[in-house]
């Protein structure tokens, strides 16, 4: 990830704090423009040092700092954004040359469902439209792969079959200790 790390999106902080925490060298700024969860982001960088926050969008932010990271990330960000193209560039900008980029995103349109509409994802991907998204935005030697592949099927039952409309907390610990 290197030394200079930017978390877009950062929600209330728990991958922002992990990386700082796993190594305090590194410089984590985690930006997240929702007033919602801003005061929890706040507060846990409050312990940690080598993590900044800033109640800022990704665009704002590459005014002054283009150019400046070493890693640029988004977990569960990009499928809220509109313009995700546009994001992407703003990605780019903001990072030094031979920086990295992580996406975290959803996958396989096919299960768009009721949570994804109330979660305000605008979309899932396929990993051809994410190859051809990057590399529009300028991005080169791109790795695309799937993660939690055994989470289609109950995924799709929930949201798509049973039209779920929210995530609780006892499917979603079940699920992760499954």
């Amino acid at each position: 990830l290197g030394g200079d790390v930017l978390e877009v999106g950062a929600g209330i902080g728990a991958i922002a704090a992990e990386l700082a925490t796993r190594d305090r060298r590194r410089r984590v700024l985690a930006i997240e423009p929702a007033e919602n969860v801003f005061d929890r982001l706040s507060a846990r960088s409050d312990s940690l040092r080598n993590l900044d926050v800033a109640q800022v969008t990704s665009t704002e932010l590459a005014v002054e700092r283009a150019g400046e990271f070493d890693s640029v990330l988004y977990v569960n960000v990009l499928e809220h954004i509109r313009s995700d193209a546009g994001e992407l560039a703003v990605a780019r900008s903001l990072l030094r040359p031979g920086g990295r980029l992580g996406l975290f995103v959803p996958a396989m349109p096919s299960l768009y469902g009721s949570l994804d509409y109330k979660s305000g994802h605008y979309r899932r991907y396929t990993a051809a439209q994410l190859r051809a998204l990057l590399g529009e935005a300028g991005f080169t030697d791109v790795d695309v792969r799937h993660v939690d592949v055994l989470g289609v099927v109950p995924y799709w039952v929930m949201y798509r079959v049973f039209d779920v409309q929210r995530l609780d907390r006892v499917a979603s610990v079940g699920y992760d200790r499954v």
